[in-house]
């Protein structure tokens, strides 16, 4: 059962180190394990070791999902989803994976090694430290 559950409905800031790869996402919304999108297009992800900005676009989304709502966070007891696969955390908290270019991006092409290794350095890592920040006015 993933354990991150921030208690309000504020903001929330994640931040990952994985070696020497520090990075995160600003979410709108906490990651509840609703099963359900939320978030909004203000959410975003962004590389501490790069100094950059990852915009949420929504350009790109599997075929099975509809954009009658922002595709920006979908928690539930096993993952957390970032976008539709850009970023995701797993239950035990200790490994994720990130493709950019899905929900979020920069213009890479999809699937490329830019897209995949752009975050983490790796499309699969593992989580050396994890901080979840509760954003309040």
């Amino acid at each position: 059962m993933c354990c991150i559950i921030v208690q309000n409905r504020t903001p929330t800031l994640l931040l990952i180190r994985s070696g020497e790869h520090r990075f995160g996402a600003y979410l709108s919304h906490p990651p509840l394990p609703t099963c359900n999108w939320s978030g909004s297009p203000a959410c975003f992800l962004f590389s501490l070791t790069l100094n950059m900005k990852v915009p949420y676009h929504a350009r790109q989304v599997s075929a099975e999902h509809k954009l009658a709502e922002p595709m920006a966070l979908f928690a539930q007891d096993d993952r957390i989803f970032v976008g539709d696969g850009d970023l995701t955390i797993d239950a035990n908290l200790a490994t994720g994976t990130s493709e950019i270019e899905n929900c979020y991006g920069l213009g890479l092409d999809a699937e490329s090694p830019e897209a995949m290794c752009l975050m983490a350095g790796a499309p699969v890592f593992d989580i050396d430290e994890l901080e979840v920040w509760s954003i309040t006015p």
